[in-house]
Formats: C-alpha cells, sequence, structure tokens
C-alpha cells in the first residue's frame, strides 16, 4: 500500500469520526470534497468506494446507509451530548479538583462531541448545585438561547392540596430566556417575562408539556445583569452542615414555594380555610429568614422557639432603622 493510500484512509477515518454521526450521515461526495480542499487529493469514485471497504472490513465501527447515493456514519461514540453535558456539570462543581483542572477535563468532554454539536460555551447551563435529570424541555430551551429566540410555554402551579394545575388559566407565559441555572436539584430558565416586564426564573418540571421556540428575538438582558450572581441570589435554604425542623404556618398561596424549594414530599397538613402548616428540615440563615420576611406576613414560623426569635431581633433590627 502507498503511502498517499495510507493517508487517504487515515483522513477519511478521521472525518467520518469527527463529523458524523445516525443524524448526519456523509455522503461520498462530502468525503470527495473533503479529500480536495483540505489534503489536495483527487480521487474517483471506485477509489473512494475500495477505500471505504477496506476500513469497513477492519472492523472500524462505521454504518452504512443505502440509497440513491451511499452514506456513512461513525457509530462508535458511546456517550450522547446530553451524557456529556452531566458529566461536565458535575465536573464543574467538583471541590476535590482545582478550577484549571476542571476547565482541562471539560475540555475534553467538549473534544468527544463532534464538529457540529454544541457544548462548553453553548451549554449554558450556570451550576450552583448537582443535577437530577436532563430533558428534552432543556434541549429545546437551551437551542433558543443559542438562538437568541423567545419562548412560550404554559406553567403549572400547586394548590393547597397539592394539586397541578395551569397557572393562569393555561395563558401562555413568553419569556426571553437568558440562561439555564442547577439550584437545591432543580433546574431553572432565568430570562424575561413578558407578563410582568422583569427578569423571572421558571422550574423546568413545572412547566406543562413543551416549550416553543418562536421567530421573535428576545429582549435584552439589563444592563448590568450577572447570570452567575443572580443564580447566586436565588432562594436557597439547604446550606451549612446543621439543619433544623421548623413548623411553619402558611397562607394557601404560599403552596407554589413551599414545593418549589422544599419538594413535593414536603409534609403538609390542612389548618384551615385559608392556612397551612408545613415541616421542613432548613439551615437556620438569613437566607431562610429572608424568604419568611418576604411573604409580609403569609408565613410564619410556629417552632422552634429559637428560630422565632432569631426573626423576631431581625425584625427589629430593621425597625430601628426606620
Amino acid at each position: 500500500m502507498k503511502d498517499g493510500t495510507k493517508l487517504r484512509l487515515l483522513y477519511l477515518y478521521q472525518y467520518i469520526t469527527n463529523n458524523s454521526d445516525e443524524k448526519h450521515p456523509l455522503t461520498t461526495r462530502d468525503m470527495t470534497k473533503m479529500l480536495q480542499d483540505e489534503h489536495g487529493m483527487t480521487v474517483n469514485r471506485m477509489t473512494l468506494a475500495n477505500d471505504l471497504n477496506m476500513l469497513l472490513e477492519t472492523g472500524a465501527p462505521i454504518r452504512v446507509i443505502r440509497g440513491k447515493e451511499k452514506s456513512y456514519y461513525y457509530e462508535g461514540r458511546k456517550m450522547s451530548i446530553e451524557d456529556l453535558n452531566i458529566l461536565a456539570n458535575i465536573t464543574s462543581t467538583s471541590r476535590l479538583i482545582s478550577r484549571k483542572k476542571r476547565q482541562m477535563l471539560i475540555r475534553k468532554l467538549g473534544s468527544l462531541t463532534t464538529s457540529f454539536e454544541t457544548f462548553e460555551g453553548r451549554r449554558n447551563v450556570v451550576v450552583s448545585d448537582l443535577p437530577t435529570e436532563v430533558s428534552d424541555v432543556m434541549d429545546i430551551i437551551n437551542e433558543a438561547i443559542n438562538l437568541k429566540r423567545k419562548i412560550t410555554f404554559q406553567y403549572t402551579e400547586y394548590t393547597a392540596n397539592k394539586e397541578r394545575v395551569l397557572r393562569r388559566k393555561g395563558k401562555s407565559y413568553i419569556v426571553s430566556p437568558y440562561t439555564l441555572a442547577w439550584d437545591s436539584g432543580y433546574c431553572y430558565v432565568i430570562g424575561h417575562s413578558q407578563a410582568r416586564d422583569c427578569v423571572q426564573n421558571f422550574r423546568l418540571d413545572r412547566i406543562y408539556r413543551k416549550p416553543t421556540i418562536t421567530d421573535e428575538k428576545i429582549v435584552p438582558a439589563p444592563i448590568g445583569f450577572d447570570k452567575q450572581k443572580y443564580v447566586e441570589s436565588m432562594v436557597r435554604m439547604f446550606g451549612g452542615k446543621e439543619k433544623t425542623e421548623v413548623t411553619l404556618l402558611c397562607r394557601n398561596d404560599v403552596m407554589n414555594s413551599m414545593i418549589d424549594h422544599f419538594g413535593i414530599q414536603t409534609k403538609v397538613s390542612r389548618q384551615d380555610e385559608e392556612h397551612f402548616t408545613a415541616q421542613v428540615q432548613v439551615a437556620l440563615s438569613p437566607t431562610f429568614y429572608r424568604w419568611v420576611f418576604g411573604f409580609a406576613g403569609g408565613v410564619s414560623i410556629l417552632a422552634p422557639e429559637e428560630a422565632r426569635k432569631e426573626l423576631r431581633t431581625m425584625c427589629e433590627k430593621v425597625m430601628e432603622t426606620l
């Protein structure tokens, strides 16, 4: 075998490996053009067919699609882009390795994708906790962010009886998506909501069915908007080493926020027509007290007494400044 033939086989295998999969097969015309444009090699149809047959005879993981014109794709890739994204997200949050090492590993994961797949700079995920699942909803929103297009979707909420119903009687939300974020085991899309004309976050598991990408361009993010800072400012009450069981008295309209932050498994019981009680495990931190205070009396701490006293002290300090 001449050196030219050896090189041609290597170029073909490398091209098929890096630029094809089941959804993106390559035709013989694609390969002929690549050899000519990139390596100055002119081949006829018979020579190319012999080269490809030789690769197949060696057991290379290349699949042939037979039709009017044969096409080929590499099927040796073991992980999908979703799998690689999960590994990248986990890697980016690891405290066991340095930041430099994390970046290097993420780049290596990115090298396992094909040239037409989006990764790393186009992942659009700000990770603040480990992910629990990857859904089709996330993929659609990620595509919309890359295209800079608005999305529309119906959103659900929970009644006092934990029944899932459509919010706003099923009227769709129109959102300009800026980024995706993992927080406390849930994935959120953060963006400008046309309904309230401000930046909001929506939990992906509460989006009804799949969002639709529109033809409208997104509303630009506010000047000074920082994705990471926004994620860090999202209500989080699970930090800290010690957690305390707290009993809360809540208005019925707080149920959505309760489930968002503590999960559908939260222990709740009906108190009266307008209230319910809930038992939650939280770190007694300023973040938790801010969350309680933010409902302006819609949430009250019933127990333990130390939590009641600490919130009362914080409120008194605020009153002194007024």
